[in-house]
């Protein structure tokens, strides 16, 4: 990794970090959340790309069912 990729990345974290921070509610940080995922997996090559979205498609759907039997009426 060259430094401008680490400065870059280093500035992103700063900035993600500033944003939870200030974030009022569970529903803003999950959304900085979502904006710092959606960041980190733009760098990724297009397949690993797609792989890591399948991947955290996956898990959302993991947990909605998770969900879904732990609040059952």
């Amino acid at each position: 990794m060259s430094r401008r990729q680490k400065a870059r990345r280093q500035r992103e974290a700063a900035h993600f970090a500033a944003k939870r921070a200030a974030a009022p509610t569970s529903a803003a940080l999950a959304a900085v959340a979502f904006d710092e995922l959606r960041a980190r997996l733009a760098d990724l090559p297009a397949q690993e790309r797609e792989r890591a979205w399948q991947q955290v498609a996956d898990d959302l759907d993991a947990w909605a069912r998770h969900f879904d039997r732990t609040h059952a009426a």
